[in-house]
């Protein structure tokens, strides 16, 4: 039993209120995100709103669209997937997975730009503080969108044992993916309302590739133990001759400091113009630069369209090979090469020879 005890010392039962619609239950969510934390007690935790009714879209016309009940991004820059039910609602075992799966499946295509708009929009106070406010932030949400390091978060009521054994399952068997259900109970009397928040899944809380913002500070020395112990050493020698070119033009370069995996900035004159980035993809362990190119064509002094710009960072000699090798490959808001591509010495000098025209471009 749940007691209110009031100034005079007497205390009152409380009793239990159940929602008497799913949407009031993802009004309180969005109103106060931290409701639906895995660990409230960890240091620094929090979770923001990006949005409520997140649209997705299934078609590529746009023409079959469905909504996320809430996206939050916690405080390291991952994304939070939120579904919420009734207890009483029917569907709150097989067609919530499926629903949640379905939109799980969709982040790595998901606009960074577009969220960082959502964010900034609920969360003005906060659009011009470090780290949201910072290019490295916004990169290491666009890299946990690409490698779909998220958290699946169930909201609801009351969680039945068939959905929790789900949720333990699949917190279980999915590596760079966080699950876990949350109980959120209301209690009322004399017109005071009272609000508990349980996590739902005995399986333990493990690290993951996305669970904090700062866990290691990078170096060169350990960027290259991470690329030697995978078995992408032949990124060092192709790393360091970027990192030479750089140094010459008076590019500075600085390497994360609270990220899970290893990513280089270079940014001449403290602005930000490409990253180099470990992360996997499709299993496979990768190594990247990674051009923002919504950001680039953003800046003072940028005097090419969108599609010249893509054409000059990507226009290294053996193209054709290394994108049907899979090794360049554009997305909406960025475009990639691998270190393997730039392993070739003619498309490594072009590489160098385009950084230093982006340079130029930005003083």
């Amino acid at each position: 039993m749940i007691y209110l005890l009031d100034q005079n010392s007497s205390v009152h039962p409380m009793t239990e209120s159940k929602y008497d619609q799913e949407a009031d239950l993802q009004e309180l969510i969005m109103r106060n995100p931290n409701l639906v934390l895995r660990d409230p007690n960890e240091n620094g935790a929090s979770l923001f709103l990006v949005s409520r009714e997140y649209a997705i879209d299934e078609s590529a016309d746009g023409s079959n669209t469905f909504s996320l009940d809430l996206l939050l991004l916690d405080q390291s820059g991952t994304p939070v997937l939120v579904e919420v039910k009734r207890s009483t609602d029917t569907r709150i075992k097989r067609e919530v997975v499926a629903q949640m799966l379905d939109y799980a499946s969709r982040v790595s295509a998901w606009d960074v730009d577009r969220i960082r708009a959502d964010f900034e929009s609920c969360n003005r106070d906060l659009a011009s503080v470090e780290p949201y406010s910072t290019a490295e932030f916004w990169n290491h949400v666009a890299a946990c969108l690409k490698a779909e390091r998220i958290k699946l978060v169930f909201a609801a009521d009351e969680i039945p044992r068939s959905l929790k054994t789900l949720i333990e399952f699949m917190d279980r068997s999915m590596t760079s993916i966080e699950v876990y259900g949350v109980e959120i109970r209301r209690y009322i009397t004399h017109g005071a309302t009272m609000l508990s928040s349980t996590v739902v899944g005995e399986t333990p809380v493990a690290p993951t590739p996305s669970t904090s913002y700062s866990s290691i500070a990078w170096s060169e020395a350990s960027m290259n133990d991470y690329l030697t112990e995978r078995e992408e050493d032949y990124a060092i020698p192709v790393i360091q001759a970027i990192e030479k070119a750089a140094s010459s033009l008076g590019i500075e370069y600085t390497f994360s400091q609270h990220t899970k995996n290893p990513i280089i900035y270079f940014r001449p004159n403290d602005t930000y113009m490409f990253n180099i980035s470990c992360w996997s993809k499709a299993g496979k362990d990768i190594c990247t630069a990674e051009f923002w190119i919504k950001n680039l064509l953003s800046l003072p002094g940028m005097s090419l369209n969108e599609k010249e710009l893509r054409d000059l960072i990507g226009g290294i000699p053996k193209r054709a090979e290394a994108e049907k090798a899979g090794l360049l490959w554009n997305t909406p808001n960025y475009l990639h090469i691998e270190m393997q591509a730039l392993t070739d010495s003619e498309n490594l000098q072009r590489f160098i020879c385009t950084m230093k025209a982006l340079y130029e471009m930005l003083l």
